[in-house]
């Protein structure tokens, strides 16, 4: 909740350094890296005040164990308790803690784990006189309607990380738990898809092997992620073809897009297509490792295409990203089955 950039990033490195800490047992029973969770998943699967299990260390050196709600509030996560459970009381002695967060999905007679997360570190106790408690209290509030103080003398533990280790059963699709939805765009949706178009294409029109599109007019779908709208691809049919026009998402790394191009996939399919194509440019190299993943290939380099879109959309970069010189459009297509 509430975290800005530097927030993330600072998560991040703390997994990215998890991982290289990990033992050689650890990283081959999470698959990591391939299946640990980016910060910005962690952020997005840690929504409202999910139960952990929390263990701390009793004076005599022994372990105890509870579940306890969580929140994650810039990236950092804090435990609402009271100051005389027994757990505040072995912090206050032994401030060394470790918590899980799992998901476990039943079906078929057998158990699959969905999700983990283990925490080690400290935890140091947050009163209310501090700076962040009243902004923790709202923040419970909102999410189960009951504070801390309602229980008795409120704090909150603040868990401070040493290491972070992830595992996500799906790593290129949604977590589970995610209440992510994709439908077909409606006339409703049109001034927030003309609003996306601008802040992610820097126009309200989109040019691709010399021809013009006005996203906003076209079909497509939207993917919504807890009543926000995250994710946006519009479509063009031709004859027996499909292009895919535009795609974004607002949150990377959760599975927007590969819902999304399901969802056209399926439409094409559903409109008699045998061919599912687009355009993306020669600096896209993120979005060419992401289709060639889908099951698009590779059909051909238009050599010079941008430079001649230059004339039509002049706001088109010289230098892309990574710092390649933009100048190339590369087709890619999927041919359907029927």
């Amino acid at each position: 909740m509430r975290e800005t950039q530097e927030d993330i990033e600072r998560l991040q490195t703390l997994l990215d350094n998890s991982i290289k800490r990990a033992g050689a047992f650890l990283r081959r029973s999470f698959q990591m890296p391939e299946h640990s969770l980016t910060a910005q998943q962690l952020i997005d699967c840690w929504q409202d005040v999910p139960t952990v299990a929390l263990a701390t260390v009793t004076t005599r050196g022994e372990p105890r164990i509870a579940p306890i709600g969580s929140l994650l509030y810039r990236g950092e996560i804090y435990l609402p308790t009271v100051a005389t459970a027994a757990r505040t009381r072995h912090i206050m002695k032994r401030p060394a803690v470790s918590l899980t967060l799992f998901r476990v999905v039943c079906g078929q007679g057998e158990q699959k784990n969905e999700l983990a997360i283990i925490v080690h570190g400290s935890a140091a106790i947050i009163s209310p006189d501090h700076a962040d408690f009243e902004t923790l209290e709202h923040l419970l509030d909102a999410s189960t309607h009951t504070k801390a103080g309602e229980w008795g003398e409120g704090v909150y533990l603040h868990v401070q990380a040493e290491a972070i280790y992830t595992y996500n059963s799906h790593p290129h699709r949604p977590i589970e738990s995610l209440p992510l939805q994709v439908r077909a765009l409606t006339t409703e949706d049109s001034e927030w898809v003309r609003q996306a178009i601008i802040e992610h294409w820097g126009d309200t029109v989109v040019v691709a092997h010399g021809k013009v599109y006005h996203p906003q007019t076209l079909p497509g779908f939207v993917a919504i992620l807890k009543g926000n709208r995250v994710g946006l691809l519009t479509y063009s049919l031709e004859g027996e073809n499909c292009e895919i026009v535009t795609i974004d998402s607002t949150k990377p790394g959760i599975g927007i897009g590969t819902l999304l191009i399901e969802a056209v996939t399926q439409a094409a399919r559903e409109a008699g297509c045998k061919r599912l194509w687009l355009i993306t440019t020669n600096d896209n190299l993120h979005a060419l490792r992401f289709y060639q993943k889908r099951g698009f290939t590779l059909v051909t380099i238009h050599r010079n295409a941008v430079d001649v879109t230059r004339q039509l959309k002049p706001r088109i970069p010289l230098i892309g990203n990574d710092q390649i010189p933009l100048h190339d459009e590369i087709e890619l297509e999927m041919m359907l089955e029927r």
